[in-house]
């Protein structure tokens, strides 16, 4: 009996107006394996490829996830193409476009945070980001054996988070092609 329930939670998303953004956090990053497929059924959300310059990846985009603290914009996740050479694991940028989540929130589930950038002008995208850095944001990141998480606070008001990225390994990303 408890192997069916494991094996429903694994395999049937969670329904997005029932959890917490943080429970879906944790569904990813504790996947064993983590590709497009594997997003849309955690975070309940239809990706699409969209066009892509880059070789080594691809990449989807989709949009609409409500949960109980937060309502999701955008959801992009890039899958890197191992059998080309990729040399970084998938990643994963959640755009929040609704509900205040506070650093302290935040904290609160995934301990201390450490920060990396508290910025006040608008900066162009920086390595696989496909979305400019706002003005008046401060950058904080939790590290595991799962990768890396980043959220992105409003530092000017509201002091909201307006975004996650979630950074897996490149072991995350070699998982998924031995079992492709």
């Amino acid at each position: 009996m408890a192997a069916a329930a494991i094996f429903a939670a694994v395999v049937y998303p969670l329904r997005a107006t029932e959890v917490d953004l943080f429970s879906v956090l944790d569904r990813l990053t504790q996947a064993p394996r983590l590709d497009h497929g594997d997003v849309q059924r955690i975070v309940g959300v239809r990706l699409t490829q969209v066009p892509n310059e880059n070789s080594l990846f691809d990449k989807y985009s989709g949009d609409g996830a409500t949960f109980t603290d937060a309502v999701i914009g955008l959801v992009t996740f890039v899958e890197p193409k191992i059998e080309l050479g990729a040399m970084a694991g998938p990643a994963l940028l959640v755009k929040i476009r609704g509900g205040c989540i506070t650093r302290p929130a935040v904290e609160k589930h995934y301990g201390r945070l450490k920060i990396s950038v508290i910025q006040t002008v608008p900066e162009p995208p920086r390595g696989r980001a496909t979305i400019p850095e706002p003005a008046n944001v401060a950058s904080y990141f939790k590290t595991g054996a799962w990768g890396q998480l980043d959220f992105l606070f409003d530092n000017g008001g509201s002091g909201c988070l307006q975004r996650v990225d979630l950074d897996r390994p490149l072991s995350a990303a070699r998982q998924n092609f031995r079992t492709r």
